[in-house]
Order: C-alpha cells, then structure tokens, then sequence
C-alpha cells in the first residue's frame, strides 16, 4: 500500500518501536486521525477494557511528567516537533494495541472531536514548512551559543556532511539503496561546488569519504530491544570506536570510498 493510499483512511496508527520511524509527522499531514499506540502488549489482557478512555480531551493542568514509566512513553528517539503536540488535541495517545479497538468506536461515536483532533494535527505539522524549521534552528542555535562556554573543536572520528548526499552515501546500508535516494544536485551543498565538476571519490561532489554510520549509533541496545544487534558484522555498518573514522567492516563486500557514482552506478 503506497503512502498515498493510506491517506485515504480517516484512523492511522503510529505505533512506539525500538528504533526510529519518522512516519508520525507524515501521518498528521494526512488529515487523519492518529492513533499513537505508546507501547506494544507481548502479555495481552484476555478481557481489555471496552472504553480505555471515556474522556480522551486534554487535562488542562497536565502532570509536567504524564509517564514516569519509560517504557509506555511512546518512541525512545523523538523529534524535536513531537514536544509541541499535545495528545488529545493533535493526536489520540492509545495505551497498548489491544486499546485500539474500543478507542476507535469511541471516536465513531464522537465524530465531531475525531474531526476537530485530525484538523488540528494536519494545521500544526503545516506549519512546520521549511521557512519555520530553519527559523527553529536558527534561534535554537542563537541560544545555545549564548550559553557555550568552550571553543568547538572538531572530535577524533567526527564525519563532515558537505552535501545532501553525504547524508544518503554514510547511511546506505547497500548499494541499491543508495542508488535509490542519491539527488545529485550539488545546489544542496554547503561550499559551492565548481560548475560541471565531475561526481568522483573521494567526495562526489562534497565530503564524503566511505564513512558508513556506527552499530552502536544505529541500534537501541537496551536489553527489551536489541542488546545482540552489534555482536555480529552488518553490511554497510561501521564498527570502529567514537574516536576513529568510521569506515566500514573489512568484510564488506562495497568499497564505500570509492564505489557509488549515483544513476549510472550498477549495484
């Protein structure tokens, strides 16, 4: 089912996991209703409860710390636009997914707030437009320089990400995948690149080096979600320490300094 054709139904879930989905902003932009299931259920209750939440609007003095218990707190890894929705008004917050159910046959029985939760949460991710993100960033940064108090250095085994494709060439776990997102537009590069430059390694373009992003760094490895994930070699994945460049795995089959054209490149 293409993201499109999801659009087209009035309740979608977003479900918490072990590592990182950023299809929750997408799915506010359907226009849909959002169902947030917080925590997934391996001990279901034979006999759930058929109205979860018989009042789903929003406290108006909301406890600053609604779930002390970190494991029914939705996604580990959050973006930064999450802290600005409220669940009730943006969004529904499901407990577990055997809620779901009863929670959408409440908001069947109460289409008018269903309605006014799926408009509200489409307004507030439209806002985020490329001019409100940067604006974001940019006071983000104003603050935190005001309060730095130390002189940045750049850290043994730190990346430089010159160009868009810097990004897609370091976390492409193959080749294929690559293929498949690299834009070659240099215009997305921070220092100008030189008219008609030819797309080679090292760089393609920008700065890019055969860097692949670290195990360590691309797993939750917390003993609930994949404690075992970096034990064994991984295609694409590099294993070398914070402090030395990351490049991949001996064992890779793709040497990622050199291979990667883009278009005309055959995986």
């Amino acid at each position: 089912m293409t993201f499109t054709e999801q659009c087209s139904y009035k309740y979608l879930i977003n479900s918490a996991s072990i590592g990182y989905a950023n299809k929750f902003k997408y799915l506010l932009l359907c226009g849909s209703v959002v169902l947030y299931v917080q925590v997934s259920n391996p001990n279901p209750n034979p006999n759930p409860n058929p109205n979860p939440n018989s009042n789903p609007h929003p406290n108006p003095h909301p406890n600053p710390n609604p779930n002390p218990h970190p494991d029914q707190d939705g996604m580990q890894h959050k973006e930064f636009y999450e802290y600005g929705l409220i669940p009730g008004v943006h969004y529904i917050s499901v407990a577990t997914a055997t809620d779901v159910p009863a929670t959408v046959k409440y908001l069947q029985e109460h289409d008018s707030y269903a309605r006014s939760v799926a408009a509200a949460g489409r307004a507030r991710l439209s806002a985020l437009d490329n001019t409100a993100i940067a604006a974001f960033y940019a006071e983000l940064f104003r603050q935190y320089s005001r309060l730095q108090r130390f002189t940045v250095e750049v850290l043994p085994g730190a990346v430089e990400m010159s160009c868009e494709d810097d990004l897609w060439r370091h976390y492409a776990r193959d080749k294929g995948w690559m293929r498949h997102y690299l834009s070659e537009d240099n215009s997305t590069c921070i220092q100008p690149i030189a008219k008609g430059a030819a797309l080679s390694a090292p760089g393609w373009g920008g700065a890019y080096k055969g860097s692949k992003v670290r195990c360590t760094a691309a797993h939750d490895r917390m003993p609930r979600a994949q404690p075992n994930a970096c034990n064994e070699f991984q295609p694409g994945t590099s294993f070398e320490p914070f402090d030395k460049f990351p490049s991949a795995h001996p064992k890779d089959p793709t040497n990622w300094a050199t291979d990667g054209a883009g278009s005309d490149f055959t995986p």
